[in-house]
C-alpha cells in the first residue's frame, strides 16, 4: 500500500518491479528500505529509462496513427511535430507520469481507430479499454480518453443490442486494469478518496506560481503557442479546416478527446504545462495532415 493517491500507483509499482528484476538478474539482494534510502541514483535511472522508453514508443504510435488515418508521409510529419515539441522533449527526460500516460492513451486510440474504421471486433474494444485503464493507472486525467471510445462507437449508430455490449465490455476492462494497477483504491478506499479530494481542492484553490485568476484556458493557450510553436499551430488550424471540408466526422473523432480534455483541465484555477502533453499528439496529427497536403499541392504545382 503506497498510502499516497494524489497520483495512481502504476508508476510506483513499475519502478519497484524493475528494481527487483534488476536485482534478481544481477544476483543482488534487494531490501526495499535500504535500496530506497541508499541507492536513489538507481531508482532515478530506472524511472527515467521507463519514461524515455514510453516517450519513444509514443512517437512511433503517433506515426502509426497518422499513417492509419491518412498515409505514411502524414504519419512521418505528425511524429516529427510531436517529437520536436518542447512538451515532449522536456517530459522525456524526467520521471513523471505524463509520458507513460500519453503512450497508453495513444495505444488505446490506435485500437479505437479500427473501431471508427468499421472493424468493430470485440478485441478492439477490449484492447482500447485495457490501455485506457492503464493510462488512468498512471494519471487520473486519462479518464477523458473514454471520449474517443464513445465517439468511435457512436459513429456506427449503436443504440442497443450487441454493439452496446462491446462498449460496456470496454468500460469493464478499463476499470479492471485500473484496479489491477491501483488495487488499494479498493483496499484503502478512504485514503484513495482523500487523495482524489486533495488534488481536486489543490487545483481549485491555488498553487503558487501556477495559478490563474479563475479559469486557466488562456494560460494553457499561451503555453501551447509558446511550447508547440507558432508554425505548427498554424498548420494545425489549416489541417483542421482542410479535414473539415474533406471528412468532418474524422475531424470530430480526432479532436473530440483533446477538446473535452482541454475544457476540463482549463476549468480549474491551477495549471501546469505538463497537462497539455497528452493533447499534443492529436494536434500533431492535424499539423502533419496539413504539411502533407501542402507538400502534395507543391508537387502537383511543379
Amino acid at each position: 500500500n503506497p498510502h499516497f493517491f494524489n497520483y495512481p500507483s502504476l508508476i510506483f509499482y513499475l519502478i519497484a518491479f524493475l528494481s527487483y528484476l534488476i536485482s534478481a538478474v544481477t544476483n543482488l539482494s534487494f531490501n526495499t528500505a535500504e535500496y530506497f534510502a541508499y541507492d536513489l541514483q538507481k531508482i532515478y535511472f530506472i524511472g527515467r529509462f521507463l519514461v524515455f522508453c514510453s516517450s519513444i514508443l509514443a512517437i512511433v504510435l503517433t506515426y502509426k496513427i497518422g499513417k492509419e488515418i491518412v498515409n505514411s508521409r502524414a504519419g512521418i510529419f505528425s511524429a516529427a511535430f510531436f517529437s520536436l515539441s518542447s512538451f515532449h522533449l522536456n517530459n522525456s527526460s524526467i520521471i513523471s507520469v505524463d509520458s507513460p500516460m500519453v503512450c497508453c492513451v495513444l495505444l488505446s486510440f490506435f485500437f479505437v481507430i479500427k473501431i471508427f474504421r468499421s472493424n468493430t471486433e470485440l478485441k478492439n474494444y477490449l484492447l482500447a479499454g485495457l490501455f485506457i485503464g492503464l493510462a488512468v493507472g498512471f494519471k487520473y486525467n486519462a479518464l477523458a480518453g473514454f471520449i474517443f471510445i464513445l465517439l468511435a462507437h457512436l459513429s456506427h449508430g449503436y443504440d442497443k443490442g450487441r454493439g452496446n455490449k462491446k462498449l460496456f465490455a470496454s468500460i469493464i476492462f478499463a476499470v479492471i486494469f485500473f484496479l489491477i494497477t491501483t488495487p488499494y483504491a479498493i483496499f484503502d478506499s478512504g485514503s484513495f478518496l482523500n487523495g482524489i479530494k486533495y488534488e481536486s481542492i489543490h487545483y481549485k484553490v491555488g498553487h503558487i506560481g501556477a495559478e490563474a485568476r479563475l479559469f486557466s484556458y488562456f494560460n494553457y493557450l499561451q503555453i501551447l503557442l509558446s511550447d508547440y510553436g507558432l508554425i505548427p499551430i498554424m498548420l494545425f488550424l489549416i489541417g483542421s479546416v482542410l479535414l473539415w471540408k474533406k471528412n468532418e466526422s474524422t475531424l470530430i473523432f480526432i479532436l473530440g478527446f483533446p477538446l473535452i480534455y482541454f475544457l476540463f483541465v482549463g476549468s480549474f484555477k491551477v495549471y501546469f504545462s505538463r497537462n497539455m502533453l497528452v493533447i499534443i499528439p492529436f494536434i500533431s496529427l492535424l499539423s502533419g495532415y496539413a504539411a502533407n497536403e501542402l507538400l502534395v499541392w507543391i508537387l502537383n504545382a511543379g
